[in-house]
């Protein structure tokens, strides 16, 4: 989805830069004359010193807002016959510039996913050294005290040493952003795979190849979590019960 936002924005820019120089006959000529037209009004604002300083300011606003965000003044009927005439002629470059855009957009998305997927502080680190298959098979209530103790000394507060509560929402809220990240990168992948241009780009197969075994162990982590948490609600409320 995200892929798709960002071809969607490379496409509109594209589409309203041919707009705008297809609305002139001689687009080199409009930029010239826009150009030096600013570079003389500058010139003209440096050596002007004793201007009013809110005077200048606004004319520079106003210039600027002529030069990039006032749309050309041609009739509403030609913007149709416009537009499409304008796809056509620049269709070469609106094709390559996407092109260009969305490969860079990719190559940047897996350079950050070799160091998504590389995190030090990551929790499918924790007890890296025992296999997940090794862990599933620790008692659960064994292994989610020392994930609770885990998380105390992660998250701690040292302000406030004994808010229990908050260290166990931030643990929460940052292993849902893992998930959601791993989920992601190795979609990414998969997709780059799959339409096989993986090649195209700086892939790290060694830490993609050991994506979902991080994913798995950060999922069964989260459920350990989530098991304690529906026991100690449960023997808070016995402890504490509720009178109406």
């Amino acid at each position: 989805m995200q892929i798709i936002k960002h071809l969607c924005k490379i496409i509109f820019l594209n589409v309203f830069i041919i707009l705008k120089i297809g609305t002139t006959d001689n687009p080199t000529e409009s930029v010239e004359k826009s150009l030096s037209g600013k570079i003389a009004h500058i010139a003209n604002l440096n050596i002007n010193i004793t201007c009013n300083p809110q005077q200048i300011i606004k004319d520079i606003k106003q210039d600027l807002f002529l030069l990039f965000y006032k749309f050309p003044e041609v009739p509403i009927r030609r913007y149709g016959n416009l537009f499409a005439s304008s796809l056509y002629d620049y269709r070469y470059a609106l094709i390559g510039s996407t092109a260009a855009g969305l490969y860079l957009f990719l190559f940047y998305e897996v350079i950050k996913g070799n160091n998504y997927l590389e995190r030090q502080d990551s929790w499918a680190l924790w007890k890296l050294n025992i296999p997940l298959s090794q862990l599933l098979e620790i008692p659960q209530e064994n292994l989610s005290n020392e994930l609770i103790l885990e998380i105390q000394r992660r998250y701690t507060n040292i302000e406030r040493p004994t808010d229990f509560i908050s260290s166990l929402i931030t643990f929460m809220r940052d292993i849902e952003k893992e998930i959601e990240g791993v989920k992601y990168f190795i979609n990414l992948e998969s997709r780059l795979r799959t339409l096989r241009v993986a090649k195209l780009f700086p892939i790290n197969s060694r830490r993609f190849s050991r994506a979902t075994d991080r994913l798995n162990r950060l999922t069964y982590i989260k459920n350990t979590f989530l098991t304690w948490a529906a026991h100690y609600k449960m023997d808070q409320n016995r402890r504490y019960p509720i009178c109406f």
